[in-house]
């Protein structure tokens, strides 16, 4: 994995179902100081009896699709924490790393596999 690109494994594990199952990869890109996000379905889930529209950026197709001017999509957005939830994250990984003695992580990764 390149330094300027994390991948996020994205599950679905939905009433009936017996275990999660991957519906595909959010990978995060930074480039320039910004980030963009883009999304790719995995191809067994694309075959899936419970295939659901997850936002309506994302159709039902295999490859990568990309975010629009948002940088990332709405599903995602509605499941990462805002500014002030990173803060309060970022703090409670500094309180830990100083009792511990160490420098705090210079990156967090919310989801991953």
């Amino acid at each position: 994995m390149a330094h300027n690109k994390f991948d996020i494994y994205v599950y679905a594990h939905w009433k009936g179902m017996a275990e999660p199952k991957l519906i595909g990869t959010l990978s995060a890109h930074f480039a320039k100081g910004k980030k963009a996000f883009s999304f790719e379905y995995d191809k067994i889930w694309l075959k899936s009896e419970q295939l659901q529209i997850l936002d309506p950026e994302i159709q039902f197709f295999s490859g990568t699709q990309y975010a629009s001017e948002k940088g990332n999509f709405g599903i995602f957005l509605d499941s990462m924490p805002d500014t002030w939830g990173r803060t309060l994250m970022k703090r409670r990984d500094a309180q830990l790393a100083k009792g511990r003695n160490e420098k705090p992580p210079s990156c967090m990764i919310l989801i991953c596999r």
